[in-house]
């Protein structure tokens, strides 16, 4: 029997209210503030609202009858996007199997009745060193000294970032979903040796436990130069589980395996692996943190390009209202190649440095897309002339899904 077509509206209203009245009685301490509260509550058990669930769960994210109530709401007004990402929280966070059988049933409605999601994004990129320059001036090699590109001066800029995504969704017997993914993006600069446009095509199954969500995804992705011809052609496989913890927290493992193919150069071409550790829970119910450690690996023919890597990062936020969404994150991060890099005796090692805020903004939008708002400070220390630099860049961000 369908999970959302299947409750009687009058047992709607009725969850609808007990949820919203529970709510208040433990958001309002006060005793008169709690009547006031039941007595708007109860007048709304005929009429009940969207809005009413979506405070609820602005001041208590964790109170999952009200996000389920929310779902309910969204799927009979057909927002669809809405009732999915609900449904996907509360399978994030299952308490038992009984959960995950309601759970993987609602969203497979949701998926018959809306297969397709449509994605748009929109970014302008500015930066005080689009080229990333070095800021030295001098290249001191075996064979003399020379003069970096550049010249040690950094070269400003603001770049255009557009890209569509469109994904057609399935349910699968074992109520797994079945994706097939495609998204285009095109970045523009003055410069047009930055240009590029990048297509990626990938299939997603995403499954579910008491505790976990699973997700593999085999993908190919092609990238083309400023001509729009092809300049790399990259496949490999993903692998990631989120486990739900019992603090209230989330830990997300993950491993990417792909063979990155340059067209033009084939000593540069190899294998490219990372795997991933991320933690992330919530301090009361505005403010969130997380850190990550990964490592990866690149072995293409050319030694002096082969390099292992090891990153940490950091980042909190905390919602403030009437305002937005305020954060600051940050990580560090190590570079070591193999061989010696060429004319001269050294073996490069790089250090990466980069620390920033974010502001998403509570009341605005501009067709229904909120923007969000990030800069950081970036600094590369490496043995090589060539690569240290330093750069401001920030990021004004749209994305709106259908």
């Amino acid at each position: 029997m369908p999970v959302f077509r299947s409750l009687h509206a009058s047992t709607r209203r009725a969850y609808f209210a007990a949820v919203v009245i529970f709510a208040c009685a433990l958001a309002t301490p006060d005793a008169q503030a709690q009547t006031q509260a039941q007595t708007q509550v109860q007048t709304a058990v005929e009429r009940p609202t969207i809005q009413q669930l979506a405070n609820v769960l602005q001041q208590d994210p964790d109170n999952r009858p009200a996000r389920w109530a929310f779902a309910l709401g969204a799927f009979d007004a057909n927002r669809y996007d809405v009732a999915r990402y609900h449904v996907g929280q509360l399978l994030r966070s299952a308490q038992s199997e009984d959960d995950i059988e309601t759970l993987t049933r609602g969203l497979s409605e949701i998926t018959a009745a809306d297969p397709w999601d449509v994605s748009f994004n929109f970014s302008l990129l500015p930066s005080t060193n689009v080229n990333r320059y070095t800021y030295n001036n001098e290249f001191e090699t075996l064979l003399g000294i020379f003069t970096p590109e550049g010249g040690g001066d950094e070269v400003s800029g603001i770049g255009l970032s557009v890209g569509a995504g469109l994904s057609y969704t399935i349910a699968l017997p074992d109520y797994s979903q079945l994706s097939l993914r495609t998204r285009v993006d095109q970045r523009l600069y003055d410069v047009p040796d930055l240009n590029s446009t990048s297509v990626r095509v990938a299939l997603s199954r995403e499954s579910f436990a008491i505790g976990r969500t699973t997700t593999i995804e085999p993908f190919l992705r092609l990238g083309f130069d400023e001509e729009r011809e092809l300049e790399r052609r990259d496949y490999g496989l993903s692998l990631s589980t989120a486990w739900q913890l019992g603090n209230g927290g989330q830990l997300r493992t993950s491993f990417m395996g792909e063979s990155r193919n340059y067209i033009d150069s084939e000593a540069s071409s190899g294998p490219y692996g990372r795997i991933g550790v991320n933690y992330g829970n919530s301090i009361g119910p505005r403010m969130r943190f997380g850190f990550g450690v990964s490592v990866a690996r690149f072995e293409p023919e050319r030694e002096h390009l082969t390099y292992w890597e090891s990153s940490l990062s950091a980042n909190i936020s905390r919602r403030f209202d009437g305002i937005g969404a305020l954060g600051v994150f940050g990580s560090i991060t190590a570079r070591d190649y193999d061989g010696i890099f060429p004319a001269t005796d050294l073996i490069r090692e790089d250090d990466t440095v980069a620390l920033g805020i974010s502001y998403s903004p509570q009341q605005f939008d501009i067709f229904g897309a909120r923007p969000k708002i990030s800069c950081q400070v970036q600094r590369n220390a490496s043995n090589i002339a060539l690569y240290d630099y330093q750069t401001t860049d920030c990021r004004i961000a749209f994305e709106k899904s259908y």
